[in-house]
C-alpha cells in the first residue's frame, strides 16, 4: 500500500511528473517535425519556395560531388565580372562555373543531408526531391538547437522558470518553423546569434564585476564573423553591437577592437577567395542593393554590364528605405512571429529591471536591432508570390532571429505586470493565463498542421517533376537557358543561363560559343507565364522575349521545336530537336529520374 502510494504521489508531483511532462513535449515536438517533414496528404511539407533555398541547395550538391564552390546557376552579370577580372571569358565546358553569389556555411552543411538523400528517387506519385526533406530536417535541428541555447540564456538573465517559459513560446511559433523548412540559412544563423547573444551576457558580467572580458569579447566576434559566412545581412546586426559596446564596456575600445579583429579573421579567407575569382570581395552578391533602386535586380544580373546602372547616385536609395522602413514597422507583427509576447519588448524597455546586466543589455538588442532594418531596408525585403506585401519568409528577412531575445524581455514584461494583480496568487488562474497566452501564440502553427486545401506543392511557379525532365532530355555538358535557372539547376542537376536581357544576346553566345559548351534549349516557367502582359512583360523588362513568354517562336529564334509541358501547358521547352521522343522510356518513376552522384 505505501508503495502504491508513494507511485501515485510521484506521478503527481515528483520525479514522475516531471517525466510525464518531458514525455508529453517530447512527443508533441516528435509529432510536429512529422507533420512539417512529410509531404501531403499525411503532412505539411510543400517543398522549397525560394531563388536562395534552391541556388544553395544546388552549389551543396557540387560541393558533395567533388567540383568545389561551383554553380549550375549561371547569371549574365557574373561572366560579364568574371571576364573583366581575369581577361578571360568563363569556358563552361572546360570547367564548371565558381559561385560567388552564396556564403559558404549553409551549403558546407547541406553537403551531410545531400549524401545522406543520394540514393533516394523520385518515386511514383511523388513530386519533391527527398533531399529537401533531409536539408529541412537539418534547419528542424539547429532551430530546436537554438531553443535549447535560448534556455540558457534566458536563465543567466532572469531564472529557469521564464527560460522554461519562453523555450515553450519558441516551440509554438509557427514562423520558425517555416523557415526551419524553406531550405533558407535563417535557423543556423539563429543558432550562432543565440550563442553570440550568450556570450555577450558574460561580456555584460563581466564588465560589471569590474573585470577585462577579452575572451568573451573574441567569442562574440567569432560568431558574428560565422553570422556573416551564413548570411551577408549579418553584418548589420553586428555593426549596431559595435555602437553599443562603444559606449558601454570599458575601458573603451577594447572590445570594439577584438570583435572586429577576430570578425575580420574569420571572414577574411572566403573574402580573399572571392576577390580572387572575380575582383570584388563580396562577388556578384555585391550588387543584390539595386533591388528596386533602377528596376530590378533580376534585370541587372540578366545583363552582361553596368550600364543601366550608371547615373544610379546614393540619393537614388532613399525613396526605396523610405519604403522600405515603413513596410518594416507596418508589418513588424507578422515579421515577429504573430505573437503575442515579442512586441512587448519595445514596452520592457520602458521598465527599470532590478538586475543591472538585464536591464542593460536590452539597449544592445535595441542597438542590433535598429542596424539590421537599415540593412534590410537598404538591400530590400522580398514580396509575397502575387503579392505586394512583405513576404515574411523573404531571404533578407532577419527580424526572426531577434524573436527570441524580444520574447525573454516581452514575456519577463508580462510576468512582472501580472504579479501586480490579484490573481497571480491563485494558481489556477495563473495557468489558465499562460495556456491563453500559449494558444494565441500557437494560433498560426495550430493552422498549419491542420487539414488544409492549399496545394501539397509550390505550384506556381515550380513543379519539380517537370523541371526534372530536362535532366534526360539534355547532356550534362550542354547548358539551358531559363527563366528559372535556379530550378532548373537543382531539380534537373543541369547548368543554366539566366534568360539574358536580349534574344540577340543569346543568339550571339551560341554563334560565337561565348560559353564554351552548346546551347540545349530554352524552358520557360509559370514565373514569367504569370507576369502582367502589358507593365511587365510588353512594356518591361521581359519585352525581347514577349512572343517565347506568349509560347510562340520569333521568326529569328534558333530553337524550332517546341513543346508544351504540364500541367496545362504552363511550362514550355523550345530546343534544336524532339528531345523528348528520344529520351529513354522509364515507366517506375517520374520522368528524368535525378539524384545526386
Amino acid at each position: 500500500m505505501a508503495t502504491a502510494q508513494t507511485l501515485v504521489h510521484s506521478v503527481e508531483q515528483g520525479k514522475g511528473a516531471r517525466i510525464i511532462r518531458i514525455a508529453i513535449v517530447v512527443v508533441a515536438l516528435i509529432g510536429v517535425c512529422f507533420m512539417m517533414l512529410t509531404p501531403a496528404p499525411l503532412g505539411r511539407f510543400r517543398g522549397f519556395n525560394h531563388l536562395e533555398a534552391m541556388d544553395s541547395a544546388q552549389v551543396a550538391r557540387h560541393l558533395a560531388n567533388g567540383k568545389g564552390f561551383t554553380t549550375g546557376f549561371i547569371r549574365p552579370l557574373a561572366l560579364w565580372q568574371m571576364e573583366r577580372n581575369n581577361n578571360v571569358r568563363p569556358n563552361l565546358g572546360k570547367s564548371e562555373l565558381p559561385d560567388t553569389a552564396n556564403l559558404p556555411l549553409w551549403p558546407l552543411i547541406s553537403v551531410l543531408p545531400l549524401k545522406i538523400a543520394s540514393e533516394a528517387n523520385y518515386k511514383p506519385g511523388v513530386f519533391l526531391p527527398p533531399a529537401e526533406q533531409w536539408i529541412a530536417a537539418v534547419g528542424i535541428l539547429f532551430f530546436l538547437a537554438s531553443v535549447a541555447v535560448f534556455f540558457f540564456f534566458a536563465r543567466k538573465l532572469f531564472d529557469q522558470g521564464l527560460a522554461l517559459l519562453g523555450s515553450g513560446l519558441l516551440l509554438v511559433t509557427d514562423l520558425f518553423w517555416q523557415f526551419s523548412t524553406s531550405g533558407l540559412p535563417h535557423m543556423l544563423l539563429m543558432f550562432f546569434f543565440m550563442c553570440a547573444m550568450y556570450c555577450l551576457v558574460r561580456s555584460v558580467e563581466e564588465n560589471l564585476a569590474g573585470r577585462l572580458a577579452t575572451t568573451w569579447f573574441a567569442a562574440v566576434g567569432a560568431l558574428f564573423g560565422l553570422m556573416a559566412l551564413t548570411h551577408g545581412l549579418a553584418v548589420w546586426p553586428f555593426l549596431g553591437l559595435l555602437v553599443f559596446a562603444g559606449f558601454y564596456f570599458r575601458p573603451r575600445g577594447l572590445s570594439v577592437g577584438v570583435m572586429s579583429i577576430v570578425f575580420l579573421a574569420v571572414i577574411s579567407p572566403w573574402l580573399i577567395r572571392n576577390y580572387t575569382v572575380c575582383g570584388n570581395i563580396f562577388g556578384i552578391a555585391y550588387y543584390s542593393h539595386y533591388e528596386g533602386v533602377k528596376g530590378t535586380l533580376a534585370a541587372l544580373l540578366r545583363s552582361n554590364s553596368l550600364d543601366s546602372v550608371a547615373e544610379v547616385t546614393p540619393m537614388w536609395w532613399r525613396p526605396k528605405m523610405q519604403v522600405s522602413v515603413l513596410a518594416q514597422f507596418g508589418g513588424l507583427y507578422g515579421l515577429l512571429g504573430t505573437g503575442l509576447i515579442a512586441p512587448l519588448f519595445f514596452v520592457s524597455l520602458l521598465h527599470p529591471f532590478k538586475r543591472r546586466e538585464t536591464a542593460d543589455f536590452r539597449w544592445a538588442i535595441l542597438a542590433m536591432w535598429i542596424f539590421a532594418v537599415i540593412g534590410m531596408a537598404f538591400y530590400g525585403l522580398a514580396p509575397q508570390y502575387g503579392s505586394g506585401a512583405i513576404d515574411q519568409l523573404s531571404s533578407n528577412q532577419i527580424h526572426v532571429i531577434f524573436v527570441p531575445l524580444m520574447i525573454a524581455f516581452g514575456l519577463a514584461f508580462l510576468l512582472i505586470m501580472v504579479r501586480r494583480l490579484e490573481f497571480s496568487t491563485q494558481p489556477l488562474l495563473f495557468i489558465a493565463f499562460m495556456v491563453i497566452v500559449y494558444l494565441v501564440s500557437a494560433i498560426p502553427l495550430i493552422g498549419t498542421l491542420l487539414p488544409s486545401t492549399q496545394s501539397p506543392i509550390r505550384m506556381p511557379p515550380y513543379f519539380a517533376p517537370v523541371t526534372n525532365m530536362l535532366q534526360k532530355w539534355t547532356d550534362e555538358k550542354e547548358v539551358l537557358v531559363s527563366d528559372q535557372p535556379w530550378a532548373v539547376a537543382w531539380y534537373a542537376d543541369r547548368r543554366c543561363v539566366w534568360l539574358p536581357t536580349k534574344i540577340s544576346d543569346m543568339i550571339r553566345q551560341i554563334d560565337y560559343n561565348e560559353l564554351g559548351a552548346p546551347l540545349a534549349g530554352v524552358f520557360l516557367t509559370p514565373a514569367t507565364g504569370h507576369l502582367r502582359m502589358m507593365p511587365e512583360v510588353f512594356r518591361g523588362e521581359y519585352r525581347d522575349w514577349y512572343l517565347p513568354i506568349l509560347r510562340n517562336t520569333p521568326p529569328t529564334f534558333p530553337f524550332k521545336e517546341v513543346t508544351g509541358l504540364p500541367p496545362d501547358q504552363e511550362f514550355v521547352f523550345f530546343t534544336d530537336k524532339k528531345r523528348w521522343e528520344l529520351a529513354p522510356k522509364d515507366k517506375d518513376v517520374l520522368p528524368g529520374d535525378s539524384k545526386t552522384k
